[in-house]
């Protein structure tokens, strides 16, 4: 499907994905109320819609490792899932790292065609 895309396109199109991730990240850390927030217990990555990571300038590997494997799951337990869903996952059989971890997945569209899913991890304390 890139076969064709130049190496200057790549590279700007690489660091908007990290900057977005940076974004997200930014934005769980201003709105958090769990101390496990403000000690970085986070990760945000962007999965491709064929469940690669994408991109992940800042999460932790056990964070965002099992992120493919997630959004997979989110797709073949939800075929039917469309733009403005959001989906809280923490079943560590299939993805997760374990129960305490949850994750948001967000899947994004373009002109109706799912690109990729947004995805955070953060540990709770309560669970």
């Amino acid at each position: 499907m890139f076969a064709n895309i130049d190496t200057t396109t790549l590279a700007i199109m690489a660091n908007r994905l990290d900057s977005i991730t940076r974004e997200m990240s930014n934005t769980v850390v201003r709105t958090a109320r769990s101390t496990t927030m403000a000690a970085r217990d986070f990760s945000c990555c962007i999965v491709s819609s064929e469940h690669d990571l994408l991109a992940c300038p800042e999460g932790m590997p056990a964070h965002v490792f099992g992120m493919g494997p997630s959004a997979r799951s989110m797709t073949e337990m939800h075929p039917d899932f469309c733009q403005g869903d959001a989906f809280l996952h923490n079943d560590p059989y299939i993805g997760n790292s374990h129960a305490a971890d949850h994750q948001i997945l967000v899947p994004v569209f373009y002109e109706g065609k799912h690109v990729f899913t947004a995805c955070t991890k953060a540990h709770q304390v309560d669970v």
